[in-house]
C-alpha cells in the first residue's frame, strides 16, 4: 500500500483552497482520504498594516505530518516544498563541485 500526502482542490471558481490529505496511492483523488492534516489557501491576501505584502494561509497539524512522513508516506512535489518552508523536511544540500 503506497500512501501519498497531496493537495486536493476544494473551494470556489477562481478561489481555490486545498486540503492537505493523506490517501492511498491506488485510490482516486475524489475518494475519501485516510486523513486531512491541513489546509492551504493559495489566494494571496494583503497583510494587515502592510498592504504591499501578501500572505498565503496554511493550517497544518505538524505532529500528524511528521508521523505520516515517519511511517513512509511520500509527499507530492508541492507538499514537499511546503514542508521544507515549515522545517518539517530538511532542505537538500547543494551538490559539491567536482575537481
Amino acid at each position: 500500500m503506497g500512501v501519498r500526502i497531496r493537495l486536493v482542490r476544494m473551494g470556489l471558481k477562481r478561489n481555490p483552497i486545498y486540503n492537505i490529505t493523506v490517501s492511498d496511492n491506488k485510490r482516486g483523488l475524489n475518494k475519501k482520504p485516510i486523513e486531512v492534516i491541513g489546509t492551504y489557501d493559495a489566494h494571496s491576501k494583503p497583510l494587515p498594516g502592510a498592504p504591499d505584502m501578501k500572505l498565503k494561509e496554511v493550517h497544518l497539524d505538524f505532529a500528524r505530518a511528521r508521523y505520516w512522513l515517519g511511517v513512509g508516506a511520500q509527499p507530492s512535489d508541492t507538499v514537499t516544498s511546503l514542508f521544507r518552508k515549515f522545517g518539517i523536511m530538511p532542505t537538500p544540500s547543494p551538490p559539491t563541485p567536482k575537481k
